[in-house]
C-alpha cells in the first residue's frame, strides 16, 4: 500500500511539472506584417512630421522629436520604427489597447515580450532570432538585424562594421573555447556569431582581399566566419571523457543526455557526488555522446549575450538592448538614476512606479 502511494504520488508529481512546463511554452501568434521601407536619406520635414503626426497624439512627453538631437536629421517615427502614424488618440483614450493594436506593430509572441508591457524580459535568450523582424525594427531600429534598413542610409559603413566586430561576433570567445577544449585543431578562428534578418544563423564576410593569408599573417584578418555549429550534432573532442567511471549505476541504455531522471530512483542509492551516468556507454558518433564544451558556449553565449541578443535584464550591467542601441541609448530598466538620469524617475514598469 505504502509503495502503491508512493507510485500514485510521483506520477501525479510528474503530470503536475508537465502540465506546468506546457504552460510556459512560448504561444506564437501568426500575423501578417506590412512591409517597412528603409528609412530616407533626406525628407523635407512636412513629410518627416506627417509620419510622426499620430504617434505624438499618444507619446506627447519627449526631450527631443528623434533621437538625433541635429536639425540636420529629418526623420519621422515611422521611417525607423514602422508602425501606423495615420492613428490618432483622443483623451482618454492613452490605454485603448484596440487603437494600440492598429498604431503598433504587433509581435509574433506576445507573452514572451509581456506585452503591452514596453519594459524588455527578463532572460529572453534567442526571443529576438525567433520574433518577426517588423516587430524587432518596432521595439529596436539599431537592432543589426534590421539596422542596414532603418539606418542604413546615414550609417551603412558603421553598421557593416558593427556586424564584423568582436562586439557582435565574439569570435575571439568562439576561438579560444574550441581550440582550448579540442573541438578545432587551430588557432586561426573561423568561427562567429551572425544572424540574417530572419533569425537565421549566418556566414558573416570581411571586405575582399588582395592576399587573404598574408593579411591574416601580418594583421589577424579573417577572411569570413560561419556559424557556431550545433551542439547535438558535433562530435565530442574530449575524447578521453568516453572512460569516465560515471556512478555504479550505469545502465545499458542510451542517456536521454540533457533530460534528467524525473522520479530520482537512481539518485536514491547513488554514491554522493557521482554523476548518475557518464556521457554514453557508446563510443564517440553514438547513442548520446554529444561535445559537452559546444553545449556550454552555446550556454555561455546566452547567459552571457553580446550585441546579437538583448541583455539579460535581470541585474545592473545587463539591462540593454540589442544592435548599436546596447551601448548608444539610455536604457532605463535597471530603475537607477545613477544609470540613466531623469530617464528612470519616470519609467514604469509593469504598471508599478519604482521606489527611487
Amino acid at each position: 500500500m505504502k509503495y502503491f502511494f508512493t507510485l500514485s504520488f510521483m506520477s501525479l508529481l510528474l503530470c503536475c511539472v508537465q502540465s506546468v512546463s506546457a504552460s510556459e511554452a512560448s504561444v506564437y501568434v501568426d500575423r501578417v506584417y506590412d512591409e517597412i521601407p528603409p528609412a530616407p536619406k533626406s525628407q523635407s520635414m512636412a513629410e518627416a512630421l506627417q509620419k510622426s503626426a499620430g504617434c505624438q497624439s499618444c507619446h506627447t512627453t519627449t526631450d527631443s522629436m528623434t533621437m538625433h538631437e541635429s536639425p540636420g536629421v529629418v526623420l519621422g517615427c515611422t521611417d525607423c520604427h514602422g508602425g501606423d502614424a495615420n492613428i490618432f488618440t483622443m483623451e482618454g483614450d492613452i490605454k485603448n489597447k484596440n487603437l494600440m493594436g492598429q498604431a503598433h506593430v504587433l509581435p509574433s509572441y506576445p507573452e514572451d515580450w509581456h506585452y503591452p508591457h514596453s519594459a524588455n524580459p527578463e532572460a529572453s535568450y534567442t526571443l529576438l532570432n525567433r520574433e518577426a523582424k517588423e516587430f524587432v525594427r518596432f521595439v529596436n531600429p539599431s537592432d543589426l538585424r534590421v539596422a542596414k534598413e532603418a539606418c542604413g542610409a546615414c550609417h551603412l559603413e558603421t553598421v557593416q562594421a558593427a556586424k564584423r566586430s568582436i562586439m557582435a561576433t565574439s569570435a575571439m570567445f568562439l576561438g579560444a573555447a574550441t581550440y582550448a577544449n579540442n573541438v578545432l585543431p587551430f588557432k586561426k578562428y573561423i568561427l562567429g556569431e551572425a544572424y540574417t534578418p530572419d533569425g537565421e544563423p549566418s556566414a558573416i564576410k570581411g571586405p575582399p582581399l588582395k592576399d587573404a593569408d598574408a593579411n591574416w599573417d601580418s594583421h589577424g584578418v579573417l577572411p569570413v566566419l560561419y556559424p557556431f555549429p550545433t551542439w547535438e550534432t558535433t562530435p565530442p573532442g574530449d575524447i578521453f571523457r568516453v572512460f569516465e567511471r560515471g556512478g555504479r549505476n550505469i545502465s545499458n541504455l542510451f542517456p536521454e543526455t540533457g533530460l534528467p531522471n524525473a522520479l530520482g530512483l537512481i539518485q536514491r542509492i547513488e554514491e554522493p557526488g557521482r554523476p548518475d551516468f557518464r556521457q554514453s556507454n557508446r563510443g564517440p558518433g553514438t547513442g548520446g555522446r554529444i561535445s559537452v564544451p559546444v553545449l556550454n558556449v552555446h550556454k555561455t553565449r546566452l547567459n552571457d549575450p553580446l550585441m546579437w541578443f538583448l541583455g539579460t535584464n535581470d541585474n545592473p550591467g545587463d539591462y540593454r538592448t540589442s544592435g548599436c542601441g546596447a551601448c548608444h541609448v539610455v536604457y532605463a530598466n535597471d530603475r537607477d538614476p545613477r544609470h540613466s538620469g531623469p530617464y528612470a524617475a519616470s519609467l514604469v514598469i509593469h504598471g508599478k512606479i519604482p521606489d527611487q
